[in-house]
This record gives structure tokens, sequence and C-alpha cells, in this order.
């Protein structure tokens, strides 16, 4: 044994540190160079991450630093009084104290790093539990763009997701050989549910664990069975109910998810929200869930029973809503690597190769390159997108007119909340769709389309219109038509006070 820490020790002394590091990278090479393009991608998009559900968060988080937890909402005329269920309070929390200690730029690299940490951990928790270099990267290539889609933009539905790849890998880990370390589930839903709604999907595969566990322990001889396996399983089973709740807002988060999960309107208004449809950009998502009920039914017994159940079951949710494709491509990763494996083997390799050596170069270029996007950020492609020109003639016009609001869309509304202290009660509206009726969300829907003669009334009896350009290309030549005076344009965004009777049916 000294003998073999002596030599690892000369290896180390007499091998630069650059040379042993791409030794180490090349032994998983395929995967590693999938996630250095990963990084650089994230690194390379962080000045466009921060868009409406970032505000939001922002914005959330610095109304519970002041004014503790809310209940109803006083930020906009819509829903003004409406009660609000803020779930998310302590990831908004979280992501206003990283503005508060270094503003946006730490806040974007933090971000990246979370976002790059998710998919990372995911290929980790693929190899650790058995599947090979070869068959991890080919599932990781697939489940590159509908991971990336899905946590690319900064809100908290990344840190629902990087618990969300924690929890399925102590699930899988019990599947295969029950373990102890599963009871970590537990803490962990305690926290997601005080970050994201997606708790409500990792409460359902803890439960799914725990009815597979006790029905295989029921199957085997008495003499088989795990001690204390009734306690395991009902830990699993009814423990994340308990957890579901553990919040400031206990049983009220029931109107939360019945407003959120339930809403019919959603699928219809909210991007995120509709139905995932055949297309160049979600083809991944059909390829993973096809081949991933092909590969399992081929795989049979040798994949657990819980793991085929969790993947048939993330199925149907990745198709419901876009905002699920993530979720299912991040479970893939944990599951199929080891199933393609066995469906298509391949014999050992060892020693090194031409081709895993240029994999291993490209894997520390590609995080050199990540690290050098991640220190650059925010950079001027942020500044146009959220001028603070524009933000400035909107307070100087509120000031000038303590009567006039302000109508602009999702795109810019928690923006304008978060740099504007006076807007407070003052827009329309805000990225909060939960808190707004089905009838208030068809007013955005003609408004967002144009459709019939009366799109004009989403903004009726509001003084101030703004403009989010890149979606309302035609919008801004409509409003100048009816009335409406320009007071800021810019590459995105454009300001124009109107008519107070404009949109008056």
């Amino acid at each position: 044994m000294t003998d073999t820490i002596a030599n690892t020790n000369e290896y180390r002394a007499a091998t630069p540190f650059p040379l042993r590091l791409l030794r180490t990278v090349e032994r998983d090479a395929a995967p590693a160079v999938i996630v250095a393009a990963f990084a650089v991608v994230v690194a390379e998009g962080l000045p466009r991450v921060l868009n409406q559900d970032g505000w939001l968060a922002l914005l959330s988080g610095r109304e519970i630093s002041r004014h503790g937890l809310p209940s109803a909402d006083h930020l906009t005329v819509w829903s003004a009084g409406e009660r609000w269920i803020d779930q998310q309070w302590l990831g908004h929390l979280g992501f206003y104290g990283l503005y508060a200690l270094g503003g946006i730029r730490l806040l974007l690299v933090c971000h990246g790093l979370l976002a790059i940490a998710t998919f990372a951990l995911a290929v980790v928790a693929a190899r650790r539990s058995g599947g090979s270099a070869r068959g991890t990267a080919c599932v990781a290539v697939v489940a590159f763009l509908p991971v990336i889609v899905t946590i690319a933009e900064l809100r908290t539905q990344l840190l629902g997701s990087i618990l969300f790849v924690l929890v399925a890998w102590l699930l899988v880990d019990q599947s295969r050989a029950p373990t102890r370390r599963v009871y970590l589930v537990l803490p962990l839903l305690v926290v997601w549910a005080n970050v994201h709604g997606s708790v409500v999907l990792g409460a359902g595969l803890t439960m799914l664990a725990g009815l597979v566990f006790g029905w295989e322990q029921l199957r085997m001889p008495a003499g088989n069975r795990m001690q204390h396996w009734r306690a395991r399983s009902l830990a699993l089973v009814a423990g994340p109910v308990v957890c579901v709740f553990a919040s400031p807002y206990g049983l009220s988060l029931v109107d939360y998810y019945h407003r959120t999960l339930l809403n019919g309107s959603f699928g219809k208004f909210v991007t995120e929200w509709r139905p995932t449809t055949l297309s160049a950009e979600n083809l991944p998502v059909f390829l993973i869930a096809c081949g991933g009920l092909w590969l399992l039914g081929r795989a049979g017994t040798r994949v657990s029973l819980f793991e085929r159940l969790a993947f048939v079951a993330l199925v149907p949710g990745a198709f419901l809503a876009l905002r699920n494709v993530g979720l299912l491509a991040l479970l893939a990763l944990l599951i199929l690597p080891r199933v393609l494996d066995v469906v298509i083997p391949h014999g050992a390799r060892s020693g090194s190769s031409p081709v895993r050596v240029g994999l291993a170069v490209a894997t520390v270029a590609g995080a050199g390159i990540a690290a050098v996007a991640l220190a650059g950020a925010p950079g001027k492609t942020f500044a146009d997108r959220y001028p603070p020109r524009a933000s400035e003639t909107i307070a100087r016009a509120l000031e000038r007119d303590p009567s006039a609001k302000v109508f602009a869309d999702e795109h810019y509304a928690d923006w304008l909340l978060f740099r504007i202290p006076s807007a407070r009660g003052r827009l329309a509206f805000d990225a909060r769709f939960e808190l707004l009726s089905k009838a208030q969300l068809e007013r955005l829907y003609r408004w967002t389309t144009e459709s019939t003669d009366h799109w004009r009334a989403a903004a009726a009896g509001d003084s101030i219109v703004v403009v989010y350009r890149p979606h309302d290309k035609r919008k801004a030549a409509a409003l100048r038509r009816s009335g409406g005076r320009v007071l800021y344009s810019h590459l995105d965004i454009a300001v124009l006070a109107v008519p107070r009777t404009f949109g008056a049916s």
C-alpha cells in the first residue's frame, strides 16, 4: 500500500497538471465532451436568460424580504386583491439574495453554473448507475436540446430540475438495490415544495417507488423480505404527501395547485403549457419517448419495475405540456444508458485512442470557453433587451401623471415593477397567470394574436403601452394609427402614450 501511494505521488509530481486532467477526462471522453458543449451553449446564452419569470423571481424575492410572505396581490391592476400564494417563495428569495449580493452578474453566473451542474449531474448519475460511456453519450446527445430549452431561462424551474435529478437518482438506486439513502428524498421534497410546483411530480414518483417496493417485498418468501420493509414502503408512500405541504402556506397550497396544474386555460394561452407537437425542434422528445419505450420493452426484467413505470408515467406529461420535456429527458439520462448497453452490447475497450484523446482536448477547450463566457456576463445584449432609458421614460411619465397606468405584456411587466417603485399597483398584469381569470387570459390572447377587431380592448383605460417588438412587429404602427405617440423606441421595445379612450368599445 505504501509503495502504491508513493508511486502515485511520484506520478503526480512528474506529470504536468494539464496532462493529468486530460487523462482523467479521457476515461469518459464521449459524455464529457457533451457536457462541455452544454456548458458552452449555456454560457453563451447567459445575456438572454433573464426573462419574465426571472424578473418575477427578483420582484417576488424583494417583496418577501421587505414585506414578508405575500397573501394578496398589490402589484397589478387586473388581479388587485386576489389571493396570491407564492409557492416558490424560497427560490424567489434565494434569487433576490444573489442579486442583492452581486447584482445581475452574480445572478447570471450562478444560474449558468447551476444549469450546467444539472445536466452534468444527470450524466454522472447515468455512469454511476452502470451506464457505459458510449450509452451515456448516445442518450445525452438526444437529451441535450429538451433539457437546455427547459432550464435555459433564469427561473425557479431550474431548481426543481436539479432536485428532480437527485430524487430520481435515489429512487432508481433504491429500485435496483434497496438502500437507506432513499430516505434522503424526503428532505429534498421539503426543499422542492418551497421552490417550484414540479414537486408534485417528484412526490408522485416517490409514492410510486414506495408502492413498487412494497409489492416486490410481498411477492418474496417471508424469509427473504427486508427488515422494516413495511415502514420504508409507508414512508415512501405517505411521506411525500406531508412534504408537498411542508410550507408556510400549508394546506392553502391546494388552491395554488388547482389554479395552475388543473387550469385548462393555460394550455391555450400560455406557451409552455401547450401540448408538444411534432416539429423539427421537438423531434428529440419524440425520439426519447418512442425509443425509450422500445428499449425498455426489449430490456424486459433486466430493468427494475419502478424504472419502467416511472418512464411510462412521464411520457404523457411531456406530450401534454412543453414545460415537462426536460424532466423526461433527464429521467431518460438516468435510466436508458444502462438499457441501451443491455440491448446493444459492445466489447470493452481499454487504453488511449486518437479519438478519445481528441474528445478530451475538446472537453477541456469547451470548459475554458464556457468559463470565459461566464466571466463576461451579462454583456451588451442584456442592456439592449432591457434598456435603462425605457424604464426611465416610463417612470417620468408616471411621475407627471399620478393617474396614469401602464399596459405591458409579460415580457416587460415584472421588469418594470422591479425597476420602477412607482409602478406598483399601476401595471395591468404580470407573469403570474394563475391570478388571472379565463376572460382576462382571453383578452391577452386577442391582444397577442391581434385576433378580431377588439384586440385593443386589452389595454382599455391605460395611458402608456409597452410593446415587445419581436412578437408584435405591426402593433406599434397600429397603435400610432390609433392616436398613440412614441415616447421611446429601441431594438426590442417601444413605449407609447395613448389616448385615455384607447381600446374603449
